[in-house]
């Protein structure tokens, strides 16, 4: 399942090779998730580490920061994962090499070290959401992860439908 609000030509779409292909619908949390079990698992994802930074910044009008809200709501779930379609390096590099035109980046007032200590205070603040830095494998990553999550909840099901 893939989220109504993703922007169209960008994201991810699973073909009937890998599943039963993609639907597109409203999540309540998350940008992906599998149906049937989108009340316990979620994917979100940042293409890149300026999107990441971007969502730390943002705030809603109650003042609590866009990408806490989302760790926050992913918490409810069994299965939760932020990927990262950067790597650490890119994250540490950051605004180096992260896209932003010459003329925006004096604007900046982050770096990659400012990254990193939101990075580590979110994995401590946040245990149950498995933040995976994925590079260009984003794509690859999300599949193999809703391969296993599959597979778990399937034996599962089997196994209690046995006793």
């Amino acid at each position: 399942v893939r989220d109504s609000r993703e922007k169209v030509g960008e994201g991810w779409t699973f073909s009937e090779d890998y599943c039963g292909g993609t639907i597109t619908k409203g999540l309540e949390i998350g940008d992906y998730s599998i149906q049937g079990y989108e009340d316990i698992f979620a994917i979100e994802r940042k293409r890149n580490v300026y999107e990441f930074c971007s969502s730390i910044l943002a705030r809603h009008k109650d003042g609590v920061r866009h990408m806490e809200s989302q760790l926050e709501r992913m918490q409810t779930l069994r299965f939760s994962y932020l990927i990262l379609e950067c790597t650490l390096d890119e994250l540490f590099d950051f605004p180096i090499g992260s896209g932003i035109p010459k003329s925006k980046l004096e604007k900046i007032h982050f770096n990659g070290n400012v990254l990193m200590k939101y990075y580590a205070a979110y994995t401590q603040k946040y245990p149950k959401t498995q933040i995976v830095f994925a590079g260009r494998n984003g794509f690859r990553a999300a599949l193999s992860i809703m391969k296993r999550i599959d597979e778990l909840l399937k034996f599962e099901h089997r196994k209690a439908k046995a006793k």
